[in-house]
Parts: C-alpha cells; structure tokens; sequence
C-alpha cells in the first residue's frame, strides 16, 4: 500500500471569519515569540504565506512553531520535530518537518523512514510563501512503528537520528532501526554498525540485512553489549501536539 500524498491549498474548509482569528492569534503569539517589534515585522511576512489547508490542520502554537524555524530562531534548530496528533491510535506518531533548502522528493526521504524501521501512513504538504522571504514546504508524515508507544526520550533520538541521516553523518541503513527498538543515539548504532564492517573483514559470513533485522529484535542484548542503560521505549506519551 503507497502512501497517501496530499498538497493542501484546495478551496477553504473553514470559515473566514475563523481565519482572521487563526491570524490573529499567529501574531499575537509571534510577537510574544520575537518580541513586539520583530514579532509584528515576522507576522507581517507570514500574514498571507499559508494556504487554507494549513490553516485547517494546523493549531497556532504548531504554526508559530513552524514559522519560528522557517526564521531561524535559536530555540528552534531541530530538523523534524515528533508529535502526537490528538486521539491518535497507538503505533501511529507524526513527524513536521520544514525543510531550510530546497524542499527534497518524497523518494528521498522514504529511505530514511525505512532505515529506522518507521512506515509511512499518510503524508502531508504545504506549500509556504511569506512576503519578501523564499517559499518554503513543510511536510507532516504520519508514521506507523511496532512499539507499544514512544517516550518522549525515544522521539528525540528518532528526530536526532533523522537529522544525521539526512545530513550524510549517519549512514541510511538498517542498523538505525536500533534507535527504536534499543532506544539507542544514533552515534551508538553506528558502533554496531562498525563492529559488523569489521567482523565481515574478518571473515564473518552472515549478511548485512540478516543482522540487522536479528539485532533490531534482540534490544537487550545490543545494550547489554554496548554496556548502554538509555532507552526504555515502552507505555509512555511522546509529547503531543499543541
């Protein structure tokens, strides 16, 4: 089953009215966010730049969120940020990402999900174009795991861990499903990752996705061997959505 790709931007869902107000209540909250001068500045360029559906879908406190990272706020530097959306079922999260280049293709980042053993449910687009700033996508992917449930520490390591991948410092494989399933940092999958590059050179003779998957199923074991005690993943909340 393919995910379901959808652009919002179609014909309002709301009434206009309720727009003003989602408007008003944007500014309001940029100008506690930046300070009154910079926040009435940032809610200008922002006043016309978000297409009906966005408004639909998103709550203000996301929505300054976004904006505060599209800005380049310094509370603001996290690449994608883990939610729960409300009276979302367990096994499912969302993942918000505003992307600060040229937006990728859905393929390009499908991968990355895959490496971490996350599915791809439903995805999201928005097209974003504040005045006198360049356009900007923001992308929201429902997501499907095999966990009982995320703590908040484990949604942080799955946002550090799809950071790394992105950027080239972590390699898109499946030895990342360990952030999940051992409630590991990225930087200590890539040790067991190093460990396996070295035991094939010396001769080992089990595959690569073979160990991966074994390794993925035994989370005690892998920290136990690392000596690590992070990451209990089970029956906890991931921070939910504003």
């Amino acid at each position: 089953m393919h995910p379901r790709a959808s652009v919002a931007g179609g014909p309002p869902q709301t009434d206009p009215q309720q727009y003003q107000q989602w408007d008003r209540e944007v500014a309001e909250s940029l100008r506690a966010a930046f300070g009154a001068a910079t926040g009435r500045q940032v809610a200008a360029a922002y006043r016309q730049a978000f297409p009906p559906g966005y408004r639909d879908d998103s709550p203000v406190p996301q929505a300054v969120e976004d904006i505060a990272i599209m800005e380049g706020h310094p509370d603001q530097s996290r690449l994608g940020r883990v939610y729960r959306a409300p009276n979302q079922p367990l096994g499912g999260v969302r993942l918000r990402i505003c992307w600060p280049d040229a937006a990728p293709l859905l393929q390009e980042v499908l991968p990355i999900f895959a490496g971490l053993g996350l599915r791809v449910a439903d995805h999201r687009s928005y097209e974003v174009h504040p005045a006198g700033r360049p356009a900007a996508r923001v992308d929201d992917f429902g997501l499907l795991h095999d966990l009982d449930e995320l703590t908040d520490t484990s949604a942080r390591l799955v946002e550090d861990a799809f950071a790394a991948m992105w950027t080239g410092r972590a390699e898109r494989d499946g030895f990342n499903r360990l952030v999940l399933t051992a409630g590991l940092p990225w930087r200590q999958a890539a040790l067991v990752r190093a460990a396996y590059h070295y035991l094939w050179q010396a001769g080992f003779t089990f595959s690569r996705p073979y160990v991966e998957a074994t390794l993925a199923g035994r989370p005690r074991f892998v920290r136990a061997l690392l000596g690590s005690r992070t990451g209990e993943v089970a029956y906890s909340t991931v921070a939910s959505s504003p």
